[in-house]
């Protein structure tokens, strides 16, 4: 771990305003509700990081890489966020920025109240959608089930294969055979 890397650590309710943190490694960092006015974060790492209602009053966020980090309700008010990686961003409720800054993040796959990301992650599909929906189909109704019911169903009612019936060889009788024929009266010679 390097002298800056802070991931997944708990800096909810900090007091980082006016600090230099560029280059700083953030990622899935918990910062809810911290004042980090005027704060430096240029090239920061804030994947995944959690910054709802933090206050980044003038702060400078260019070239963070901010991908799928929460921004819900966090205050923006003279924010520099150029060439900064927003993509899966959430700026749902947050306050301060222009319409035309508002525009300008969603061609970049922010998100905000209304809209949704142009472009589709793919991390996000295989998470929440082709994950669960293999595990549905391997779940006990799914695949597995139909082929325990099948199993089952062969077991219960086999299907008829044709029967052999072994040939034997013919062996002679032991009963001796008659070659005359009686007659009812005994032959005279």
């Amino acid at each position: 771990m390097t002298s800056n890397d802070f991931s997944y650590q708990d800096w909810n309710g900090c007091d980082h305003k006016n600090q230099d943190l560029s280059h700083y490694i953030l990622t899935g960092t918990q910062i809810n509700g911290s004042d980090l006015r005027g704060c430096i974060l240029n090239g920061a790492k804030l994947q995944n990081a959690q910054l709802c209602g933090t206050d980044l009053t003038n702060a400078s966020l260019r070239g963070a890489d901010l991908r799928d980090a929460n921004l819900q309700y966090t205050k923006l008010s003279g924010v520099n966020l150029s060439g900064a990686n927003v993509q899966g961003t959430l700026f749902k409720g947050s306050t301060g920025l222009t319409e035309e800054t508002k525009r300008e993040l969603k061609t970049r796959d922010a998100i905000f109240d209304d809209s949704v990301p142009r472009t589709t992650n793919l991390k996000w599909w295989i998470q929440y959608v082709l994950i669960p929906l293999i595990t549905l189909l391997l779940g006990s109704s799914g695949i597995v089930g139909v082929l325990e019911y099948l199993k089952k169903q062969s077991s219960t009612s086999p299907i008829p294969s044709p029967t052999v019936q072994p040939v034997t060889p013919s062996s002679p009788s032991t009963k001796p055979t008659p070659t005359t024929k009686p007659t009812g009266e005994p032959k005279r010679i």
